[in-house]
C-alpha cells in the first residue's frame, strides 16, 4: 500500500502530462464507468472491438492458468514455499529484462506487427509446453520462454493507440483495464472446475495439464481475431490502396 501511494504520488508530481491541454478530453461520468467506456469507445472506433476482443480472449485464458498457478505446481511438482518464492523471483526478473532490454529491439527486428503476432505465437507455444512438462525445471524453462512472447503487449498498445486520435488514449486505456478486469472475475472458475476434474487422474497423468492446453487454445483464437484485426485497420486498408 504504501509503495501504490509512493507511485501515485510519483505521477502526480514528477511526471509531466504527455498532452498539450488543447489536447485534452473532459472527465465525465461516462468517461470512467468500465462499461459505458466501452461501449462508448466501440461506436466511435468499430474497428477497436476486433482488437479488444482478442485482447478480452488472451487475457481470460492467461487469467485462468495463473488463477490456478499455486494449486497446479503444489499439486503436480510438490513444489514448497522456497520453491515458488525461487520460481516467482527468476521469472519477475525474466519479465523485467524482456521489457526493458527486448521489446525495443524486437519492434526494430520484425515491426509492431511482427513483434505482435511472434510474440503472441511464442506465448501460445510456451503454455502448451508448460501443460507437457513433468518436472518443476521444465515448467520453469517453458514460462521463462513464455516471457519472451511478452514483445506482444506493448506493440498491441502502440498500434491500438495509432488507430484513435491523442485525445482518446485515455478512454482506450480505461477500456482496456475494464476488460482486463473482466476476465479476472469470470476466468478463475472454469479453469478452476476443469483443474478439479482433471486433478483426480493423478499428477502424473498427461491429462493434467489440460488448463494450460485449453489456455493454449483460447489464445490461438485471440491471435485469429488478432490477424483479422490487422488486415482491418485503417494503415492496412491505406497499403491496400497504395498497392
Amino acid at each position: 500500500a504504501g509503495l501504490s501511494v509512493l507511485a501515485g504520488l510519483y505521477g502526480l508530481f514528477v511526471l509531466p502530462e504527455s498532452l498539450p491541454p488543447e489536447q485534452r478530453a473532459p472527465l465525465t461520468w461516462r468517461a470512467i464507468h468500465p462499461v459505458a467506456v466501452v461501449r462508448g469507445l466501440w461506436r466511435d472506433y468499430p474497428v477497436l472491438v476486433g482488437w479488444q476482443g482478442a485482447l478480452f480472449l488472451m487475457m481470460f485464458a492467461i487469467s485462468g492458468v495463473n488463477s490456478i498457478f499455486l494449486l497446479y505446481v503444489l499439486y503436480r511438482f510438490g513444489w514448497t514455499p522456497k520453491s515458488i518464492g525461487l520460481y516467482s523471483t527468476v521469472v519477475v526478473l525474466a519479465g523485467l529484462t524482456v521489457q526493458s532490454l527486448l521489446v525495443a529491439r524486437a519492434i526494430k527486428w520484425l515491426g509492431e506487427r511482427g513483434a505482435l503476432v511472434w510474440g503472441t505465437v511464442v506465448q501460445t507455444a510456451a503454455v502448451c509446453l508448460s501443460g507437457f512438462a513433468v518436472t518443476g525445471v521444465q515448467f520453469t524453462l517453458a514460462v521463462l520462454v513464455m516471457t519472451l512472447g511478452g514483445v506482444a503487449d506493448p506493440a498491441r498498445t502502440a498500434i491500438m493507440n495509432r488507430i484513435i486520435g491523442p485525445s482518446d488514449r485515455g478512454r482506450l486505456s480505461g477500456a482496456s483495464r475494464s476488460i482486463v478486469s473482466l476476465t479476472g472475475v469470470i476466468a478463475p472458475a472454469p479453469f478452476a472446475l476443469l483443474f478439479a476434474a482433471v486433478s483426480k487422474a493423478g499428477p502424473a497423468s498427461p491429462w493434467s495439464g489440460a488448463p494450460f492446453f485449453v489456455c493454449a487454445a483460447v489464445l490461438v483464437a485471440s491471435l485469429a481475431v488478432t490477424l483479422r484485426s490487422l488486415r482491418r485497420t485503417p494503415e492496412a486498408a491505406a497499403a491496400a490502396e497504395a498497392g
